[in-house]
């Protein structure tokens, strides 16, 4: 006797559970008919990518860019340069070297809308693996760096900086262009 009303109660229990798990997420899962409640993106708010990356044919793999999140294109077979957008911690590819940013040791960088007498730089430790070894380098912004086989040059940091505020490490998108010598 005592069984059968455990084995009832147990019944019970998970038929609630179940109903309440396909309650859940039907709800989850239903379309939004309060166009109030999406969120959107004006062109002056940065927008984030998620951080995952295509293979391309020639090896190399490309991240998310822009404000669509579309995945950057792909180098050419053939080609001698490529370009690449990566964060903080995240590994890109392009022609076979891997560039990694590792931390910004230096962002001296003209806040917007503020008149300087000096534009600043932007200083980057990476780490770049390629066919010859891997090395960890301190890359400035605008100037080019000579490997064994390749030029690395980071071409591109945002966000803009802001007068008084500290951008979040997380925040930084770097563009890194790699010319084969």
């Amino acid at each position: 006797m005592n069984i059968q009303k455990i084995l009832i109660a147990l019944v019970a229990i998970i038929v609630l559970a179940a109903l309440w798990f396909f309650v859940t997420k039907q709800e989850t899962l239903a379309p939004a008919t309060d166009t109030s409640k999406i969120a959107t993106t004006t062109s002056e708010q940065p927008t984030a990518c998620f951080a995952d990356a295509k293979i391309c044919p020639d090896g190399s793999a490309v991240g998310r860019v822009g404000p669509n999140c579309e995945f950057a294109a792909c180098p050419s077979v053939n080609a001698t340069s490529s370009t690449v957008h990566t964060t903080v911690g995240q590994k890109v590819t392009g022609l076979g070297v891997t560039i990694t940013p590792i931390e910004v040791v230096e962002d001296s960088r003209c806040p917007a809308n503020v008149n300087c007498i000096w534009a600043g730089t932007v200083k980057v430790r990476t780490k770049i693996t390629s066919a010859m070894g891997t090395s960890e380098m301190v890359l400035e912004l605008g100037v080019p760096t000579t490997t064994e086989a390749e030029i690395v040059t980071l071409t591109e940091v945002t966000p803009q900086k802001v007068p008084q505020e500290t951008i979040p490490i997380s925040s930084y998108r770097f563009v890194f262009t790699i010319t084969k010598k």
